[in-house]
């Protein structure tokens, strides 16, 4: 029997193996060669922990993760001034950003 750890990004404590090479939980998607493994040693990612998602679309231009209804994977979007005033964001969606640049190494937070 295959045992999977819970979900370091999302929490899930039961994902699922959808076919013999494909896991999933609430928001992340794994398959390929050795998938349980790489499922199991997945750590989270720390430039991207801080941020919550939800459905107040973006204010802010910028670099935004995006998940929308019916679509399984997450996608980077940039977000520009005119998308923010037109409001141009599909219904149902989900936003976490905007996401911060990274830092040089050496430089503090």
């Amino acid at each position: 029997m295959i045992m999977l750890k819970p979900c370091p990004f999302c929490g899930d404590e039961h994902p699922e193996i959808t076919s013999g090479d494909l896991v999933m939980c609430g928001t992340e998607t794994c398959f390929g060669n050795n998938t349980f493994d790489l499922w199991n040693n997945r750590t989270p990612q720390p430039h991207i922990m801080g941020l919550v998602w939800t459905h107040k679309t973006p204010s802010v231009p910028g670099w935004y993760w995006g998940r929308y209804p019916h679509i399984l994977d997450l996608v980077m979007v940039h977000v520009g001034q005119e998308a923010i005033a037109r409001a141009e964001f599909m219904p149902g969606s989900q936003w976490a950003g905007p996401i911060p640049e990274p830092r040089e190494p050496g430089e503090e937070g």
